[in-house]
């Protein structure tokens, strides 16, 4: 029978070794970090994934661009985080915005890249997008940062609240495409609009431009609904709407990126 001492070194070695074993494992299945940015690690296996998914793109992707882009990612999942933006929603919005107002983009990247893997096209595109929309929003949301672009689209609300055209102020919009024909967007589906905007669609008043000014990844949007109407048993709603675009954005996102520590384990 093994003495009190060797039980004891019996276990320290089961212990070395299970430590062994887990380190290989690690190491064998990429999972051991090769960035840390802030409290979020970034394993290699995680950038081998993003490595290969470029190479759909381009035959040579440039190595230190992938990881630049993949700490990027991780970076605006800690200013949702910071700013205390809900992710609950957003890539599942998202996604149907990209299925139902972008569908033939959509089928044709899906296809052509992804090789018909809705998950890894939502993991590496609609998720990115999704928060990146989330903090350009945050960003609009600050008149103060905005200031030219939101006076210009609440002098033009005012406009129209006095009894002006809304069609004929439609023409100093910066969606060119509505401007031309009185901000007129047709008649849309759930799913055709940005997410943002048809969630304001869906608790507005028919026949009533929007009294407040409706911010979006874009910029500022007067909005007008104009309609519910049925299209094959589908509610579709006729919109018009006047766009004021935002400036500024990368450099407040570039400035925002800054005070986030990243401690790169390897070198490209």
């Amino acid at each position: 029978m093994p003495s009190k001492k060797h039980r004891k070194l019996n276990i320290f070695l089961i212990i070395i070794g299970g430590v062994i074993l887990a380190l290989a494992l690690i190491y064998f299945l990429g999972l051991y970090p090769i960035a840390v940015v802030r409290s979020k690690f970034i394993s290699n296996n995680e950038y081998e994934e993003n490595l290969e998914l470029a190479k759909r793109f381009t035959a040579n992707p440039n190595r230190s661009l992938v990881f630049n882009e993949l700490v990027e990612a991780k970076q605006k999942e800690i200013l949702l985080d910071k700013y205390k933006i809900s992710k609950t929603g957003l890539i599942a919005n998202e996604l149907k915005y990209y299925k139902t107002g972008n569908s033939a983009e959509y089928q044709e990247l899906l296809q052509k890249y992804f090789s018909n893997n809705e998950k890894l096209f939502v993991d590496f595109v609609v998720a990115r997008q999704a928060y990146d929309s989330a903090l350009k929003i945050k960003y609009n949301q600050d008149f103060g940062a905005n200031n030219t672009a939101y006076n210009r689209a609440a002098n033009i609300l005012k406009q129209i609240q006095s009894g002006s055209s809304f069609e004929e102020l439609a023409l100093s919009s910066d969606d060119k495409v509505s401007g031309q024909v009185g901000g007129d967007l047709g008649f849309i589906a759930s799913g055709q609009i940005l997410p943002e905007l048809e969630k304001v669609i869906n608790i507005s008043t028919i026949g009533e431009v929007k009294k407040e000014l409706v911010i979006s990844r874009l910029g500022y949007h007067i909005l007008y609904p104009v309609e519910i109407s049925d299209r094959n048993g589908e509610k579709v709603w006729h919109i018009k709407h006047i766009l004021i675009q935002t400036t500024g954005y990368d450099q407040w996102l570039e400035d925002q990126l800054k005070s986030i520590v990243v401690r790169r384990l390897i070198n490209f």
